[in-house]
């Protein structure tokens, strides 16, 4: 390839070269242009070849170069040589919008003549998220107020992204009331407006900025009548009813005083409505249930029924446990002036180890319990001290500490409890072997 230079930082170098370059894309998603420069590398070049990431200026474009929050647009350039894939659309420079693009066929030369074409598909999606975009920031505006300010957004073709000033999280009721009020603006199905003024002009008509974007003298203003206006260089729908579906996926708050809103709109907001129909069918055919409406109360009952079969089998286990506390206290190695007891269970909870342990201490005198439980990657340790071990200077916590490396884990507690979590259940029966000589070591006076 054959390369040519330009001084100093290469867009804006093309951008004084080049001037203002004409953005059709208001009105149109595929036109002819020359272009005016191929950037290889950081580098300009004279042409490319198949197999090539690279970067083209147009001499006029139709696709959106990210800004605003607004993504940029991707297509095809073409020509009788040239098939090329349109990745990404940015503007690196002012009123430079930059193609980025991998050449799958053919040659590019600066100066051949291309047919650019917008990916229209992916286009309306962004569109329809834009417009929903100013919808519901004046939706958030008439439901919580208006100190509401825009802080931030993402508009793409799958989702869109509002930051806010908000004090506190948005309810279940103000969400609903928000969804609500966009939806009832789409079905209204109003044509939106657009129109160039003088920027007092377009404060005097109450358009709303974002406080961080920079204005000219002169600025596009967008409008639904009736019900917002803004000022805003993106894309937009031809009238509200575009939109088609808006939902809200979820509010969080990303800082002091700021709530984000992530929602969809059109076909990402239908295929989501779609897969969560598909996913409530197959919970009513599983809880043989005919309508969704009963779903809630049929799950609730089941969940009761769980938690009431949980409970009696936790009564079970811990009979059985109690059972056999005397034939544990009974197996007491002393140790100094302490009766130690240790045993390994497989997966018994913490609860119930406590309960079992409580138990086991009542029938000692200066009582130290260690028992370990195991499960599928992960072991817990749990130690118990009477009050007569404890003022005989036993600690539970520093027990636990010296043991849980022991199983790859670590944990403490007060002198009478303590409990540790390990990620090496095969370890138990050797942590436990070793408390024996850990509490002598501790806790035995020579």
């Amino acid at each position: 390839m054959v390369t040519s230079s330009l001084s100093g930082n290469v867009y804006t170098e093309l951008a004084k070269s080049l001037g203002p370059i004409p953005f059709e894309g208001y009105a149109r998603t595929s036109l002819e242009a020359r272009a005016m420069a191929l950037i290889l590398d950081g580098e300009p070049v004279e042409e490319l070849q198949a197999g090539d990431e690279a970067e083209v200026v147009l001499e006029r474009s139709p696709f959106y170069a990210e800004k605003g929050g607004q993504v940029g647009d991707t297509g095809l350039l073409t020509s009788d040589i040239l098939k090329a894939e349109v990745l990404d659309t940015v503007s690196p420079a002012a009123d430079l919008p930059v193609l980025k693009i991998r050449v799958a066929e053919g040659l590019l030369r600066k100066g051949d003549t291309v047919r650019a074409t917008v990916d229209e598909e992916r286009r309306w999606d962004i569109r329809r998220h834009h417009t929903a975009t100013h919808l519901l920031h004046e939706a958030l505006i008439h439901t919580l107020g208006e100190h509401v300010r825009q802080a931030g957004s993402l508009v793409s073709p799958e989702v869109l992204r509002f930051d806010f000033t908000h004090f506190s999280p948005l309810t279940k009721d103000e969400l609903a009331r928000v969804e609500r009020i966009v939806n009832e603006q789409v079905l209204l199905n109003t044509p939106l407006e657009t129109l160039e003024t003088e920027l007092e002009k377009a404060k005097s008509m109450g358009a709303k900025a974002l406080f961080s974007e920079k204005y000219g003298n002169r600025v596009r203003v967008v409008r639904v009548p009736g019900f917002s206006t803004e000022l805003c260089g993106g894309i937009h729908c031809d009238a509200t009813g575009d939109i088609g579906l808006f939902r809200i996926v979820r509010e969080e708050g990303i800082g002091s005083g700021l709530r984000r809103i992530t929602a969809q709109a059109g076909r990402p907001a239908y295929h989501a409505m779609r897969s969560i129909q598909e996913s409530m069918d197959r919970v009513r055919e599983t809880l043989t249930i005919h309508e969704a409406e009963q779903v809630p109360e049929r799950v609730r009952s089941l969940l009761e029924e769980l938690a009431s079969a949980r409970r009696e089998v936790a009564e079970a286990r811990l009979a059985g446990l109690l059972c056999r506390a005397g034939e544990y206290a009974q197996s007491a190695t002393p140790v100094g002036e302490f009766s130690v007891v240790t045993e390994c269970f497989e997966e018994v909870e913490m609860d119930l180890l406590r309960q079992l342990a409580d138990s086991v201490k009542n029938r000692l005198k200066g009582a130290v319990i260690v028992f370990a439980s195991v499960g599928e990657g992960k072991v817990s340790l749990m130690a118990m001290g009477d009050e007569t071990a404890v003022a005989r200077g036993f600690h539970a916590g520093r027990l636990i500490g010296a043991i849980a490396p022991l199983v790859d884990g670590s944990g403490g507690g007060r002198p009478n409890l303590a409990q540790a979590g390990g990620k090496s259940p095969e370890k138990a029966s050797a942590a436990l072997e070793a408390v024996l000589g850990t509490i002598r070591n501790l806790f035995v006076k020579p």
